[in-house]
């Protein structure tokens, strides 16, 4: 397999040959018509199975690729196999029709007037960002060909760790930035399943078997072999408890476990019946009233009042302690992404994808002002620490600042990408703002003035913490980095580095500075952010990506939320590992958050489910909460930790960190 297919213009062949040398001299592959096919190749045959064969598609920009039937079709097929996409200009293509799938790609610019050679350069890093999932999407869209060309039998099928590899690169595969599944790969896993559920069924009968004929030997040796039969009752029970907790259907789990304690009371018996019972439960309580997804939601300081703003363009206000609907902010013409209070409760401030911010005040239920129009989609609000000032983030690459109560935009400050995330210094004398581009940018919210240069990061920027104390800020990357930045200074304080294998999904800093990072290599390391050493050996346990953690109040314990299904309880300086294993959701966990006393901790999952465990000892504090059809993204504890309010969409939000 080819690392690159070039697809172009006869009219680019000598250009073509140029980049297929450069390709060659670092090292790159590419497959290029003029000697991937032999005479008697099927012609289309061969070029689509050489897409399928390679990693990536360079399609090579000029005025004649664009409207060449073979080109274009070479596109339609690299699209279906969702393969990534390269497009590279070596002749400028302004005023003509480009295709939709190059369109909104970012382009590489080869042409005479150009840098070939940085150019190159920047094409091999496109190419060999998140490359092994890329090459995994090649390898199995290969196999899925092989099996689909077949008559789709059961033969070449997936087994074992093959299978495994497979079905946890089609969960992460979009979400860590990799090419996208197609039907055929996701049906050819799919069959490799059931096949495997198939071959697993006939083991467990078979294992059921040998554990019936074992019990009827021990009746029939009663007298004289008691303990034998006792053990066979107890393999049989396990086998059944077992069955009961890979079972998907409520009704039928608890079948099956009761079944299992009434052969024998094991553990596992025990176990599996409080499973099912769990999973069982209803809903305790829900706000209702929402028409759309819930992208923001925020307390008021003093907890009363709690907002939420959705897709349908409203805002909602609610009685934290009656969870009764107590008003309805109507205004907005586009998406809510982003709600936040001020300091003293008395404004409340909402960005939409309509390009404004609104201040509203939540006594009256009525505007305070005229919006404030950002001239984009807002994706993020943050008042300073003392109210004075608001600072809305736009799809546009600006940061706009708003001076209160005038309202007047006081300066904006660019960034060449749109800007995700904003946030204020714990005193209020720095702004943050994270990127698409992979950077982040600090400034002086005063005077405008940036605060050293942008801090340029080798990938996207999943997560990133204020140290409490405002003296660090920390960032985690999608390689698996983590950089440390001494506020007011340009070069970061150190860069973790050899520690996580794969993207680092969360960062958080404890009361006392020290910092926990976690991500897709399933570990949590711990580390002193002021000389960027680790305190101690990696946290493991989980089977799976931990895809957050938090401190409790107290910085006794640690708790993480990993891709397993679990939620881990960590006392991480007590000279041991992993205490408890909170286990009873069904999918991955999102989120997780300490009530403010420390005593209670609530997980949310994607399989729509909030449950509360208490934090010492690790069990179940009340029955699962279930109102969400899709997952729990967000969890958060009112001040007073009378109240838990969670946020589920029905798509990705905006807000989203890339990569996770």
């Amino acid at each position: 397999m080819a690392d690159v297919f070039v697809s172009y213009a006869r009219e680019d062949q000598a250009f073509v040959r140029r980049l297929h040398e450069a390709l060659a001299a670092r090292g790159r592959e590419s497959w290029v018509d003029w000697e991937g096919i032999e005479p008697t190749d099927r012609w289309l045959e061969s070029i689509r199975e050489a897409i399928d064969g390679a990693d990536a598609v360079v399609f090579v920009l000029s005025p004649d690729s664009v409207v060449s039937e073979v080109c274009l079709a070479e596109l339609e097929h690299a699209a279906a196999q969702n393969k990534r996409l390269a497009p590279v200009v070596c002749r400028d293509v302004e005023g003509l029709s480009v295709p939709e799938e190059l369109a909104e790609l970012s382009w590489i610019f080869l042409r005479e007037r150009d840098d070939f050679e940085h150019g190159v350069d920047a094409l091999v890093r496109a190419l060999d960002l998140d490359l092994e999932l890329v090459r995994f999407h090649t390898r199995l869209l290969t196999r899925a060909r092989s099996w689909e060309l077949g008559g789709r039998r059961a033969s070449p099928l997936l087994r074992g760790d093959e299978l495994r590899q497979a079905e946890a690169w089609l969960v992460r595969g979009g979400r860590a930035g990799g090419p996208r599944p197609t039907e055929l790969q996701i049906a050819f896993v799919e069959a490799s399943r059931r096949a495997a559920r198939r071959r697993q069924t006939v083991a467990v009968a078979l294992s059921l078997a040998v554990a019936a004929i074992s019990i009827g030997l021990a009746v029939f040796a009663v007298l004289q072999r008691n303990e034998a039969r006792h053990q066979s009752r107890v393999l049989l029970s396990r086998a059944l408890a077992e069955r009961a907790l890979r079972t998907t259907k409520p009704d039928l789990a608890i079948l099956v476990a009761l079944e299992a304690y009434r052969v024998e009371p094991t553990p596992q018996a025990r176990s599996s019946v409080l499973a099912a019972v769990q999973d069982s439960a209803s809903l305790a309580g829900i706000l209702g009233g929402q028409d759309a997804e819930v992208d923001a939601v925020a307390f008021s300081p003093d907890g009363r009042i709690l907002a939420s703003g959705s897709q349908d363009t409203r805002i909602r206000l609610w009685d934290s302690g009656t969870r009764s609907l107590i008003g309805v902010l109507d205004g907005h013409a586009g998406v809510v992404a982003a709600v936040a209070f001020s300091p003293d409760g008395a404004l409340l401030a909402s960005g939409s994808w309509d390009g404004t911010v609104r201040l509203w005040d939540p006594a009256e239920r009525a505007p305070a002002r005229a919006p404030l129009r950002h001239g984009s989609d807002v994706l993020a609000v943050a008042f300073s620490p003392d109210g004075a000032l608001v600072a809305s983030a736009g799809l546009d690459g600006t940061v706009a600042l708003w001076e209160l109560p005038a309202g007047e935009r006081v300066r904006t400050l660019p960034v060449s990408a749109p800007v995700r995330a904003v946030a204020f210094s714990p005193d209020g004398r720095i702004l943050a703002a994270a990127s698409d581009d992979g950077a982040v940018r600090l400034w002086n919210p005063d005077t405008g003035d940036a605060i050293g240069g942008p801090l340029t990061l080798p990938g996207a920027v999943n997560a990133i913490a204020f140290h409490p104390g405002g003296s660090l800020l920390a960032a985690g990357l999608a390689d698996g980095g983590v950089f440390l930045w001494a506020l007011g200074s340009d070069e970061p304080r150190s860069r973790v580095l050899g520690a996580h294998q794969e993207a680092v999904y969360a960062v958080a800093f404890g009361p006392d500075g020290t910092l926990a990072t976690a991500g897709g290599d399933g570990v949590i390391w711990l580390w002193d952010p002021e000389t960027g050493a680790a305190l101690r050996d990696p946290l493991e346990g989980h089977d799976g990506s931990v895809f957050a953690v938090a401190f409790d109040p107290g910085g006794k314990l640690l708790a993480s939320g990993s891709k397993d299904g679990t939620v881990g309880l960590w006392t991480p300086f007590a000279g041991q590992d992993l205490d408890i294993t909170l286990a009873g959701h069904r999918g991955t966990v999102d989120a997780v958050s300490f009530s403010p006393d420390g005593s209670r901790l609530a997980s949310g999952a994607d399989d729509g489910s909030v449950r509360f465990w208490d934090a010492a000892t690790g069990r179940e504090s009340r029955a699962a909460l279930r109102g969400a059809s899709t997952a729990v993204w967000d969890l958060a504890f009112s001040p007073d930790g009378a109240e838990l309010l969670s946020a589920a969409a029905v798509a990705v939000s905006r807000r989203r960190p890339p990569g996770v």
